[in-house]
């Protein structure tokens, strides 16, 4: 088996997470090996929305200008639709949340190719096509990977390995984290063209036969749109792509896409929403983005806490590799970070999540922000993770009663 030369730092797994943090580690001067079995530009199964979380955080990237131009669409709020047919538009604007008031519609194939270029420019090398077949161990600790590239079998040495690998579970399976795949939100999406009415919004649709799920319609402008379904396996008999086609059939949208043709085909996905299931750091190995569980467990929005993931990390890892330390008590404060900012968030948001999607819940939830502005722009931060879903149980009146109701339940 052939080795390479020894970088400070390999990054396993292209998409957002494993690019950003490429980007970051060679801006401040580290030797980076970003690596991705896929060869660029690919797609990926994914609705491709960046949130305003996720704009401020390319902000600050110094990269929102460039991603606006390859973004075909801006968006400004979500347009919820009830079981009982209630509609209620959520307007990013209406929060004084420091985040920008908008969030773009970017396919993955652009978006993911756009990051690697970004991180090559910084100084990083990368290697398409090159599948990560296993992790070097001495003892527990990570030491490098094993890569198949171009038929050949490559070792790879570095003091540090990021793994950001997504849903997948092979590199977590060997590193004893995870022994099966952990609950999930199943997923599927299509790219449809001629879609009418299509405005600048995210659409979320809660149907009877969906729940515990939705159906979303994104546009990307020209009347095309990522349509998808995302479930919560609770025994439903159709599979997301099935209920996606009925969606699509006879769903509430359903005049709209009377003259539109699915572009490709279906694909499915399941999006992995589990944090803090387990550590995401070790012996020389930190994990981001949705390989450590980060997808928001109600919109199965990833991309924003895929690049917030990489944005703490780098800072820890560049202090660690400074100081020639890269084992796990080294790489601690990364996880303690990680914590401080989404543990709470995201056990309050499986609660919400659990108790919500119910039709009566969200009749009422939806009816009510929509007559609300109080209660409207407590909604719209929880979603955009700028408020705590447990602010809710502190909150006096009638128009609370349905989300206080919630949080009383947990606490029974």
């Amino acid at each position: 088996m052939a080795h390479t030369a020894t970088p400070d730092i390999v990054v396993v797994g292209a998409g957002p997470a494993g690019s950003a943090l490429a980007l970051l580690m060679a801006r401040a001067g580290a030797s980076v090996l970003l690596l991705d079995k896929a060869r660029f530009p690919r797609d990926k199964t994914c609705g491709g929305g960046l949130t305003p979380r996720a704009v401020a955080v390319l902000k600050r990237f110094g990269l929102l200008e460039a991603v606006e131009s390859i973004a075909p669409q801006r968006v400004t709020g979500a347009h919820l639709r009830s079981p009982s047919g209630h509609v209620w538009r959520m307007e990013f604007s209406e929060i004084d949340s420091g985040l920008p008031p908008f969030g773009l519609i970017v396919p993955r194939y652009k978006l993911d190719e756009f990051l690697v270029e970004q991180a090559v420019s910084a100084g990083a090398s990368f290697w398409p096509g090159a599948g990560v077949t296993d992790l070097t161990m001495e003892g527990r600790r990570v030491v490098g990977v094993a890569v198949r590239r171009d038929g050949r079998r490559e070792e790879i040495r570095a003091p540090l390995t990021a793994i950001a690998t997504g849903a997948s579970i092979s590199l977590l399976k060997r590193l004893g984290l995870l022994r099966r795949m952990p609950p999930v939100i199943l997923a599927a999406r299509g790219y449809y063209s001629s879609v009418t009415s299509l405005e600048g919004s995210l659409e979320f649709y809660f149907e009877g036969d969906m729940l515990p799920g939705y159906a979303w319609v994104f546009p990307l402008g020209d009347g095309k749109a990522n349509v998808g379904m995302g479930m919560f396996p609770k025994g439903q008999r159709k599979s997301p792509r099935q209920m996606l086609e009925e969606f699509v059939r006879s769903g509430p949208a359903a005049d709209r896409f009377r003259s539109a043709r699915l572009d490709g085909r279906i694909k499915g996905y399941p999006l992995r929403t589990d944090y803090p299931l387990y550590d995401a750091h070790g012996d020389g190995y930190i994990l981001l983005g949705e390989s450590v569980g980060l997808v928001n467990p109600i919109s199965g929005e990833g991309i924003d806490l895929a690049l917030e993931s990489a944005e703490i990390a780098a800072p820890v890892v560049l202090s660690a590799l400074e100081r020639g330390e890269t084992d796990a008590h080294s790489l601690k404060e990364y996880d303690l970070r990680l914590r401080r900012r989404f543990e709470g968030y995201f056990r309050g948001m499986r609660i919400l999540r659990d108790r919500a999607m119910v039709p009566s819940v969200l009749d009422s939830l939806i009816l009510r922000s929509a007559r609300n502005p109080e209660l409207a722009r407590t909604v719209t931060g929880i979603n955009l993770g700028v408020v705590s879903p447990w602010v809710v149980i502190k909150k006096p009146g009638l128009a609370w009663r349905v989300l206080r109701y919630l949080a009383h339940r947990t606490f029974r």
